[in-house]
């Protein structure tokens, strides 16, 4: 069969969902003829994702959770006034989503729990191609299912992005580490977990790992390191590198700028002629064309008159 994945692109565990998804779907004779990714302009596509799924890769601005001033938790009227303040190009977004899958006619549609792909589904989805909405977060609509103490206006936000996501969706699939039976609704299935993490051997180099998806956490982890200063830490984000004390520092994907800068990313910038000045580029723009008919970029932003755009090194 045909698969037609949609994934959500925030963080990683997704898109490690999705490539492990990809691998036994290949392994029993299927083909994956396409991806579309939902992320925020300021979030740089993976490299892992790009060499493991090894297909059509396009991405779009989705709807994306905007935090408080503690940079940490989501704050939820924010992210509200955010998403209806972008509901022009959602419009356009879904859309392309609608151009893309007429492209591919897929047999199958995978979503990984993306806004916009649901949305889709919903209201695009003619010719009624099954669509399966895979993530832990359906978890949450299980009847067995426990919350930890949350805010009532929380709970019901998560809740309505869950259902939101897998609109109309044929089945829900649930990822759990424990054991819970399924219903009609939701099917519970094990992790989707890659084969390199059983290949690994387990090894002691003397530090602590973390990883950090929003900049507010790696203040906490701070924090906690002044009480503890001879604890060596690796901290793997998208916000800084270099080393501090006892802690590295490292990014996870090279080009992450701030949510202020609107960037471009082409496909394969080392065949570009790319002056790189200070921590920024310029390109030039019979370039941006290409990028943006191949649906590979993040956005860009005209910075001076002789057509040149501001860009990222990878």
């Amino acid at each position: 069969m045909r698969y037609l994945f949609f994934i959500q692109g925030e963080g990683r565990g997704h898109f490690t969902q999705a490539v492990t998804m990809a691998d036994l779907l290949r392994k029993n004779g299927h083909e994956i003829v396409g991806v579309i990714i939902g992320a925020p302009t300021y979030r740089i596509l993976p490299e892992f994702v790009q060499r493991n799924l090894n297909t059509e890769i396009h991405r779009f601005e989705t709807p994306a959770f905007q935090t408080g001033k503690d940079r940490k938790k989501i704050n939820w009227l924010k992210t509200s006034v955010y998403v209806l303040q972008h509901l022009n190009l959602y419009k356009k977004n879904l859309l392309l989503i609608e151009d893309w899958v007429n492209k591919y006619q897929p047999d199958r549609i995978l979503n990984f729990y993306e806004v916009l792909g649901g949305i889709w589904n919903g209201l695009y989805n003619k010719n009624k191609i099954p669509v399966f909405s895979i993530g832990h977060q359906y978890l949450s609509l299980h009847p067995d299912y426990k919350f930890p103490q949350f805010p009532l206006w929380g709970k019901a936000g998560l809740l309505s992005l869950t259902h939101l996501t897998a609109w109309k969706a044929q089945s829900k699939l649930a990822l759990s580490f424990i054991s819970i039976p399924s219903t009609a609704k939701i099917k519970v299935i094990p992790p989707l977990l890659r084969n390199a993490v059983f290949q690994l051997q387990p090894d002691d180099h003397g530090f602590v790992l973390a990883y950090v998806v929003n900049e507010g956490y790696v203040q906490d982890i701070l924090k906690w390191h002044q009480q503890y200063p001879e604890v060596k830490m690796k901290i793997f984000s998208d916000f800084r590198e270099g080393k501090e004390n006892n802690i590295e520092f490292c990014y996870l994907t090279r080009g992450y700028k701030s949510k202020n800068k609107k960037i471009l990313m082409v496909d394969e910038p080392n065949q570009f002629n790319i002056a790189e000045i200070g921590d920024e580029a310029m390109l030039l723009a019979e370039i941006a064309p290409t990028c943006i008919a191949k649906n590979r970029y993040l956005g860009y932003k005209k910075i001076s008159q002789n057509k040149k755009y501001q860009a990222i090194i990878m």
